[in-house]
Parts: structure tokens; sequence; C-alpha cells
């Protein structure tokens, strides 16, 4: 009894000076390492047809935390973000750009007019191959967009490729907003 006494009591005066983890703050690694690991990834690449034009798609090496931490739901194997109705682990890209692979001095044309912070995927070329279209995701939903294929000299926007919002999707052809509506 008094052996355990002694080792109750020996252990309570240790117990302050034997800790079995420090109190680290946050740290952050040296810029040579976060350069390292913040390096951009290369563009993925999708050819028309005819092989006369190239989309570059960029993309974020990793995702914020803020996605990491929505809520999805799991349903036969799938993730779905209940909020966008989408994929939840769905590659995102959030800069397009246009190279015509014929003209060998022309570099890639970045497309403008792109939402902020946009979160682009399902990238596809239209029948006629003339348009992307791709699939805009936000904070409340998705949406399509379309970018054209032919980068087009205007005064406004000289040697540049304007992005356009195609909403809606009639018949599996792109229909833009204000043409060729249908009546009702």
């Amino acid at each position: 009894m008094r052996k355990i006494t002694i080792l109750i009591l020996s252990l309570t005066l240790l117990a302050p000076v034997m800790r079995a983890q420090e109190d680290l703050v946050y740290q952050k690694p040296s810029r040579e390492i976060l350069q390292l690991v913040d390096v951009p990834l290369a563009p993925s690449v999708l050819i028309d047809d005819s092989r006369e034009h190239m989309v570059l798609l960029y993309r974020d090496a990793y995702k914020t935390i803020e996605e990491l931490s929505r809520k999805e739901m799991r349903l036969g194997g799938l993730r779905i973000d209940p909020v966008t109705n989408i994929g939840s682990r769905t590659t995102y890209y959030n800069d397009i750009k246009i190279r015509n692979l014929y003209d060998g001095n022309a570099g890639p044309v970045e497309v403008t007019g792109l939402p902020a912070q946009p979160k682009l995927a399902n990238f596809t070329w239209s029948p006629d191959q003339t348009k992307i279209a791709f699939t805009r995701t936000n904070s409340t939903g998705l949406g399509a967009g379309c970018a054209f294929r032919q980068c087009k000299e205007t005064d406004r926007s000289p040697g540049q490729c304007q992005y356009e919002r195609c909403d809606q999707l009639v018949r599996g052809r792109l229909r833009h907003p204000g043409k060729n509506d249908l009546p009702g």
C-alpha cells in the first residue's frame, strides 16, 4: 500500500513536467516549400473534330476548404451536393483559352466575360463545332454557358473570345437567350 501511495504522489508531482504534446500554433512552411506545392497545373485539352482549334482548360491544384466542407448526399454510391444538384466530387475549371492550331505564331486567346471565380465543368463541342458548351456552378445552382470557337477581332475586345450565357437547352441543341424562343 505504501508503494502505491508513493507512486501516486510522485506521478502527481511530475505530471505538470511530463506532457504528452507541446502547445504548438499553426505553422506555415517556408516560402520555397509553398512554391513547390502551389505550382500551377498543366491545362486539360479539348480539340475539335477538324483538329483546327484546341481549348485549354485551367484549374486549381486543390479544392478550397469551403468546397471540401459542403454537405453532400450519398445516394447509391454517388455523392451529390444538395444545393447545386451536381456531383460533389466534380472537377471544376476556372479559366478557358482557345488556340488555333493552324496558326503557328498565335498563342492561346483568353475567353473574356466569364463570371468572377467561375466553376466550370462538363465541356463538350456543339454539333457544328463552332461553340464549346459547359456547365457553370455557383453557390445556389447550376447554369449553362458557351464560348465561341472563332475568336473575332472587335474594337471592344481585339483578338479575344467572348463568353455567352446559354441557359436553356432545347431538344439537345444550344439555344441562345432571346433567339429562337419557343412560344408560351
